[in-house]
C-alpha cells in the first residue's frame, strides 16, 4: 500500500499535474496581490499638507529593493502625481477617507491598496505574475540588494517582466545577465532557475537553484524549487529536507512550500508529518492551487479511522478534481467507509 501510495501521489501526471496549475487570479481573471503595503522611513515634519487633508510618498519597488524600470499604470479614488520609472509618486486626499491605489505593470501582479496620511513612506513590493511570496527572510533581501549594481537590477527587472508574460528564454538570457554582472544576486538565480525550469531544462534549472541558496543560505525559496524537482525524480527525502530548511527560512511559508512537504513526508509514511504539513497547506491556500492537500489529508485520516473526517476532505478534494486516477481512488475509499458503516 505504501509503494501504491507513493506512485500516486508522486508520480500520476507527474508533480505539475498533482500540485495545480500555477498563477492566481480573482474572479475578475486579474493577478491576485501578492504584496502588502509596508512603512517604511519617516518622510520628516516638514510634508507638505492641505487643510484637513494629506500628502505621502508612495514608492514602488521590485522583490531586489530596485524601482521597476517601467512606469507603472496607477489609477486613485483622490489625487497621484504620475509615477516614473523610479517608482515614486505622490498621493494626496482626505483625512477622513483612505485613497484607494490600484499600481500595474505588465507582467507584474496589480497591487490595490488604501492609503492615508501617514507621515512615512508607503512602500509596496510589486512581484511578477505566477509569483509567490515565500522564501525572503524579512529585512535580509533589502539589505543585501543595496549592494547590487543598477546594470544587474535593469536586467533583474527585465527578466521578471518577461517571467511575467511567460517569455521564458527571454527572462533566461535577462537573468543571466544579472548574475554575470552580480554573481550574489541570489533572486535572480532563483528566477533563473524557474525560467530553465519552463523551459524543461531541469538540470540547469538545479544548478541555478543551488547557487541561490550559495548567495543567500536564508533564503527559502530556491528550497521549495529544489524540492519540487526531487519529488519528480522520486526523492521524497531528499524533497522533505528542502522543505523543511524553506520552513525553517521563511516567517511564512507558502501553500506550494507546506504541499510539497505534505507530500514528500507521505511518500515517506511519516503520517503525523504529512497530516500537519497537509493542515498546513489547506489553511493557507486561499487561491485553492493545491487541493490535492484535501487528498492526502482524507487519506491520512481514513486509515486513521477517522472516517467523518476523511470524508470531508476527500469530498472536498473531488469538488475540486473530479476526473483522474486521484478522483477515481478518492470515490473508492468513500465508497469503502460508506460500506463499513452499513
Amino acid at each position: 500500500m505504501r509503494n501504491s501510495l507513493w506512485i500516486l501521489v508522486g508520480l500520476c501526471g507527474g508533480v505539475q499535474m498533482l500540485f495545480g496549475q500555477a498563477g492566481q487570479v480573482d474572479q475578475q481573471g486579474l493577478p491576485i496581490p501578492m504584496a502588502q503595503p509596508v512603512n517604511q522611513g519617516s518622510m520628516g515634519s516638514d510634508t507638505p499638507r492641505g487643510r484637513g487633508g494629506f500628502m505621502t510618498r508612495l514608492r514602488a519597488v521590485l522583490e531586489d529593493g530596485g524601482p521597476p524600470g517601467r512606469i507603472p499604470v496607477v489609477h486613485d479614488s483622490c489625487g497621484i502625481a504620475p509615477m516614473g520609472a523610479d517608482g515614486v509618486a505622490l498621493v494626496s486626499g482626505s483625512n477622513e477617507n483612505p485613497c484607494r491605489v490600484s499600481i500595474s505593470l505588465d507582467g507584474f501582479q496589480t497591487v490595490r491598496m488604501d492609503v492615508q496620511g501617514t507621515g512615512h513612506v508607503v512602500q509596496v513590493v510589486l512581484r511578477r505574475v505566477g509569483a509567490e511570496g515565500d522564501g525572503l527572510p524579512s529585512g535580509s533581501v533589502n539589505v543585501a540588494m543595496l549592494k547590487i549594481p543598477v546594470a544587474a537590477h535593469k536586467a533583474y527587472a527585465a527578466g521578471e517582466a518577461a517571467m511575467g508574460l511567460q517569455q521564458w528564454a527571454t527572462a533566461a538570457n535577462l537573468f543571466g545577465d544579472a548574475v554575470r554582472i552580480d554573481p550574489a544576486h541570489a533572486l535572480a538565480w532563483d528566477e533563473l532557475g524557474a525560467a530553465f525550469e519552463a523551459l524543461g531544462k531541469t538540470q540547469d534549472a538545479k544548478t541555478a537553484y543551488e547557487k541561490a541558496l550559495r548567495a543567500d543560505p536564508a533564503f527559502g525559496r530556491p528550497c521549495v524549487h529544489l524540492a519540487g524537482i526531487a519529488l519528480e525524480e522520486r526523492r521524497p527525502a531528499d524533497a522533505a529536507d528542502f522543505t523543511a530548511r524553506s520552513i525553517r527560512a521563511s516567517g511564512a511559508p507558502s501553500p506550494r512550500a507546506w504541499f510539497y512537504d505534505a507530500v514528500a513526508n507521505f511518500a515517506l509514511d511519516r503520517q503525523e508529518k504529512a497530516e500537519s504539513s497537509a493542515r498546513r497547506t489547506i489553511a493557507t491556500d486561499d487561491a485553492h492551487l493545491f487541493p490535492r492537500a484535501e487528498f492526502i489529508l482524507g487519506t491520512i485520516l481514513a486509515k486513521k479511522g477517522d472516517s467523518e473526517g476523511a470524508t470531508a476532505h476527500l469530498r472536498n478534494f473531488l469538488k475540486a478534481e473530479s476526473q483522474g486516477a486521484f478522483a477515481d481512488t478518492a470515490r473508492q475509499r468513500l465508497s469503502e467507509m460508506e460500506a463499513a458503516r452499513k
